[in-house]
């Protein structure tokens, strides 16, 4: 595992420290995707995230779930948070 620390500009911008940008292969113009956890942020490429999420995407499908459907579920359990 790798580490390393970054400031958040006055834009909101961090730079990804080249170590983990090499390791991830995140490469200039790579779209990455930002999911807020309950003890911080992950961070994965577009490609990954995707991929990662394939499955489920599946599984929503077969079970004739919309993309809105989802949705709203995500709001109501964040609203019993």
């Amino acid at each position: 595992m790798t580490f390393g620390t970054s400031k958040v500009t006055s834009k909101g911008q961090v730079t990804i420290p080249a170590d983990i940008r090499k390791n991830l292969g995140l490469e200039d113009g790579t779209n990455v995707v930002f999911l807020e956890l309950e003890d911080g942020v992950l961070i994965k490429s577009e490609k990954n995230i995707r991929e990662a999420l394939e499955p489920f995407d599946k599984r929503r499908k077969a079970l004739k779930l919309t993309k809105k459907d989802l949705e709203r579920e995500v709001r109501e359990e964040r609203k019993k948070r």
